[in-house]
C-alpha cells in the first residue's frame, strides 16, 4: 500500500467531518484537529509545558491533500461545535502527490457590534 493510500485511509476512517469555507465555496472533508504544541516561543503569551509549548489559542488541522485549503484569513474550518479561521496552511507533497494538508487555526469570534462605536 502506498503512503498516499495509507494516509487517505487513516484520515477517512478515523477523522472527524469538517466544513472548509473559502472564496465563497464550502466543501466537506475528514480530518483531525488538536491544540497546537511546539517547542519554540513563537507565540509569547502561552504556558510552558514539559511536552512542549501550549498557548491555548492555536490549533493544528490535518486533512487529506485534496482540500485546496489556502493560506489566508478568509478561509474557515468548522466542525459541529466550533469555527476556526485559518492563519497558515500548506500541502505536504511527496513524489508529486498531495499527501495531506496542514493548517494553523485560531478560534473564530464574529465581530461584535458596539452601540457606542459611532459616538
Amino acid at each position: 500500500m502506498s503512503i498516499y493510500k495509507l494516509l487517505e485511509n487513516v484520515i477517512n476512517k478515523w477523522g472527524s467531518t469538517f466544513k472548509i469555507t473559502q472564496n465563497g465555496e464550502t466543501i466537506s472533508c475528514k480530518g483531525f484537529i488538536q491544540p497546537l504544541r511546539y517547542k519554540n516561543n513563537m507565540y509569547l503569551d502561552g504556558k510552558s509545558l514539559d511536552a512542549g509549548f501550549f498557548d491555548g489559542g492555536h490549533y493544528l488541522f490535518i486533512s487529506n491533500g485534496e482540500t485546496g485549503l489556502k493560506n489566508h484569513n478568509l478561509a474557515f474550518v468548522e466542525d459541529k461545535d466550533s469555527k476556526y479561521v485559518v492563519k497558515r496552511a500548506d500541502i505536504h507533497i511527496y513524489k508529486d502527490q498531495n499527501l495531506y494538508t496542514w493548517a494553523i487555526l485560531k478560534p473564530y469570534f464574529p465581530p461584535v457590534e458596539d452601540d457606542y462605536a459611532d459616538k
